[in-house]
């Protein structure tokens, strides 16, 4: 009997026992550049990712184009809750501005929102990782103009070295798209 729950036991755990996922953290990147821009309080609403960034399985594109992931390599946090973050994080530093994510944390209210939509962020096998989208900047002040943007970058990263060097990639992509905000939409 005890042959048969040992045996049963080890079934189960051969069944459930693959290596579990590894979990990749974009490390936010310090921005160098300081700009300076026309607002003093600046909310950042949840980025809208394409449903393979959107995951937390780590998508890139193969040399036919084709999209893949692997369950073996996770984001270590939603990537929508990160990327809103790493945005909001980095347009504090480059501007000096009181930024935070939606919904809005202070009494007072920010002078301006804005609204990124990505289109596409996806690294390929060839060491590219692309981002492009749309960016909209909404002022609270009916004075004031909006901006709608299209952006698009790309940045080189290291194929050999795996996930480590894609999670530092975005992290470069999300500060290149804040710089373009802040020098484009927010002066």
């Amino acid at each position: 009997m005890i042959r048969l729950v040992a045996a049963t036991a080890l079934l189960f755990l051969v069944a459930c026992g693959s290596e579990p996922p590894t979990r990749f953290e974009a490390a936010s990147e310090p921005t160098p550049e300081r700009v300076r821009i026309a607002y003093k309080a600046v909310s950042i609403r949840d980025v809208s990712l394409p449903t393979y960034a959107a995951t937390e399985e780590i998508s890139s594109a193969d040399l036919d184009g084709r999209l893949s992931s692997s369950g073996s390599a996770l984001w270590a946090d939603d990537p929508v809750r990160a990327i809103t973050l790493d945005v909001a994080r980095a347009l504090r530093e480059v501007s000096g501005a009181r930024v935070a994510p939606d919904p809005w944390p202070y009494q007072s209210r920010p002078e301006a929102t804005v609204d990124i939509r990505f289109e596409e962020l996806i690294p390929d096998a060839n060491g590219e990782y692309r981002a492009a989208g749309l960016y909209f900047v909404a002022p609270d002040d009916e004075d004031r103009v909006e901006h709608a943007h299209e952006f698009a970058f790309s940045i080189q990263y290291d194929v050999e070295a795996g996930f480590a060097a894609l999670a530092a990639a975005r992290a470069q992509l999300a500060n290149m798209l804040v710089l373009d905000i802040a020098q484009t939409a927010l002066r």
